[in-house]
């Protein structure tokens, strides 16, 4: 009855689950049945979830000098694809923060890369796949294996370029407090909290999204802030807006 607060509870301390279900076999023996597995990245229960953040998994591969990342929302079905150098993707995996990242051994990753994180050393290999798709394919073969019949359909990849917003490494964005307080890495204290007046989840995961991955693009920056002045100058729009996404 209460498998449920167990659960959350192993998977906070950064545990995997193993459900199994015990069947009557032949002569009498009891057989055991993995029902499902829960890993920190790849939860689908909404009860273990925080709606107002992603729950990302990664992968990490590497070919000579660059990198290839792969990350996903299982719950939302987000996929993205990015590619860089050493120090681009260390700054990448500290805005994505995943809640678990899957390193591919074979590529010889500097352990720095992976270490704060909750990581996974996978044995895979692809002699025909680019650097994206090698990363692609490890989460993705990685996510059925766990999932199985719960696997949920991924929307289509999204490549971006790690350039076009601003590069801030893990002690920046600690120092910086911008989603998480520096005292105990809670939301409370931190500029998102400050900010967040957010009606939907939806709007949460993407004010976090803007706030963690600032712009660079001049006119990005201008189009972003036409689309606030418009608001500001129909304040009963605004209003009206608010209304119906509450």
């Amino acid at each position: 009855k209460s498998i449920n607060v167990y659960i959350e509870k192993l998977i906070k301390n950064d545990r995997k689950i193993v459900l199994t279900e015990e069947f009557d076999g032949p002569d009498n023996k009891k057989i055991r049945k993995v029902s499902k597995i829960y890993t920190k990245g790849t939860l689908l229960d909404l009860e273990f979830l925080n709606s107002e953040e992603n729950n990302f998994i990664a992968s990490i591969a590497k070919s000579k000098d660059i990198y290839a990342v792969c990350h996903a929302d299982v719950s939302t079905g987000e996929l993205f694809l990015c590619k860089g150098n050493y120090e681009e993707i260390k700054s990448e995996l500290a805005r994505i923060n995943p809640k678990e990242l899957l390193v591919i051994e074979n590529d010889k990753i500097e352990e720095e890369i992976y270490l704060p994180y909750q990581f996974e050393l996978l044995n895979y290999e692809d002699s025909n796949a680019s650097l994206l798709q090698k990363a692609h394919f490890a989460l993705i073969k990685y996510s059925k294996e766990i999932l199985k019949e719960y696997m949920p359909k991924f929307e289509e990849a999204k490549q971006y370029n790690i350039n076009k917003n601003l590069i801030m490494d893990y002690l920046t964005r600690k120092n910086l407090e911008i989603t998480k307080n520096a005292y105990n890495n809670k939301k409370e204290g931190s500029l998102l909290w400050a900010i967040d007046k957010c009606k939907t989840p939806m709007g949460k995961r993407l004010l976090s999204s803007y706030l963690s991955c600032p712009l660079t693009d001049e006119e990005k920056i201008k189009e972003r802030q036409n689309a606030v002045i418009e608001l500001i100058n129909n304040p009963q729009a605004a209003e009206c807006l608010g209304n119906l996404l509450n």
